[in-house]
């Protein structure tokens, strides 16, 4: 029994350590504190969200996008008669520990033994702290940047990312599977995800279903139409749900909300795995590689051109999404190769310790981030 719990601590004193970060982070938020000039110490849209629980016109409820969230605000109020405040709260770190999970759990399956689970635990915890390169010759604070792989201010975005997230590998695993019985309990798995993460809020679909498209033009022509009844089998319970959703034709206008420059924004926030994509095209053809490009350039199409009907700026979700999604392959493809080439290691010490830069400079940034919103800083 000791050797058990010894063996489990680093899982614990993780776990523990997540909870306790990211109480403290939502709590800031949820309390929407000001400094002594009456300024908003904190910016994000989770105190917003709370006043909107608050609302007892349910049809107002109704229309705005973000509804799901704010009926499980009052649902977990509810049950635990904790305030929406503190509800908030514990929504926000419960969603924390499953997103965190979820990364691990893509980590352990698709590296499997090549790595120690310890070394999947701390990847994990730095995949969560990535965040655009920080250029100061680009603006003066790069944290305005909407663009990078975690951003903390939106609690949407980190409700939907472990739905969105495990969507994704559930759907590829579905047609990469041989074994029907597992193409059966994939394509459920992924049908319920992705069926959840509209429910949240639409926008990861809408950038998904036409990289799917593409995806299946490209990689299964051969037997093209049954991959589209199967795909759309899938996405049917999603697409049902998407119908009392709506968008119309808005060009750019969220341009300009997203960064001074978008373009270079986005090559800020992607530089690490368009350099991997770049040195290593020939591996880069995998399945979940590819599929994350597709979402990635479907969602910033779909960002730069249109919008919710409802003005909210979370329309940038699926293409947030899709970066986090991009990072995640691209660190898996990356750990790949060096595993597969430890006795040729000399060969690409130049390429890997190139990619190892940039990554780190992803991780420096986005630490310095995710520590001026630890202690209550204005993010932007």
């Amino acid at each position: 029994m000791f050797n058990f719990l010894l063996k489990k601590l680093p899982y614990i004193g993780a776990l523990f350590f997540a909870v306790i970060i990211s109480y403290v982070v939502f709590y800031h938020q949820a309390f929407d504190f000001k400094d002594n000039n009456g300024h908003q110490v904190y910016s994000s849209k989770l105190s917003q969200h709370i006043n909107d629980s608050l609302n007892s016109d349910m049809e107002k409820v109704k229309s705005d996008n973000n509804s799901s969230f704010i009926y499980i605000i009052k649902f977990t109020n509810y049950i635990l008669n904790s305030g929406n405040n503190y509800s908030a709260i514990i929504i926000l770190t419960f969603a924390f520990l499953f997103l965190a999970c979820s990364i691990y759990f893509i980590f352990k399956k698709s590296l499997k033994d090549k790595y120690s689970n310890y070394f999947y635990l701390a990847l994990t915890f730095i995949m969560l702290l990535l965040s655009s390169i920080y250029a100061p010759f680009f603006i003066k604070n790069n944290f305005i940047d909407k663009t990078g792989v975690n951003v903390w201010d939106n609690p949407i975005l980190i409700i939907i990312k472990p739905f969105a997230l495990l969507g994704i590998y559930y759907f590829v695993n579905a047609f990469n599977e041989k074994n029907k019985e597992k193409q059966k309990k994939y394509s459920y798995a992924a049908a319920i995800l992705l069926f959840l993460s509209v429910w949240i809020m639409p926008n990861f679909i809408l950038a998904f279903i036409p990289a799917i498209f593409v995806y299946l033009l490209v990689k299964y022509k051969k037997n093209l139409f049954n991959s589209f009844l199967r795909a759309f089998l899938i996405l049917f319970p999603s697409l049902y749900l998407l119908n009392e959703k709506s968008i119309i034709i808005d060009k750019f206008s969220f341009w300009g909300w997203a960064s001074d420059g978008f373009l270079l924004s986005l090559f800020l926030a992607v530089l690490f795995p368009l350099v991997l994509t770049l040195i290593y095209t020939e591996f880069a053809k995998n399945g979940y590689l590819f599929i994350s490009w597709l979402i990635l350039i479907s969602g910033a199409v779909l960002f730069c051109l249109f919008r919710n009907s409802v003005i909210v700026d979370d329309w940038a979700l699926g293409f947030q999404i899709g970066v986090q999604n991009l990072f995640i392959y691209s660190t898996i493809l990356f750990l790949k190769i060096l595993a597969a080439n430890r006795e040729k290691i000399k060969f690409f010490t130049f390429n890997a310790i190139f990619l190892g830069l940039v990554f780190f400079m992803h991780f420096l940034a986005g630490s310095y981030y995710f520590l001026k919103i630890f202690y209550g800083g204005y993010a932007l």
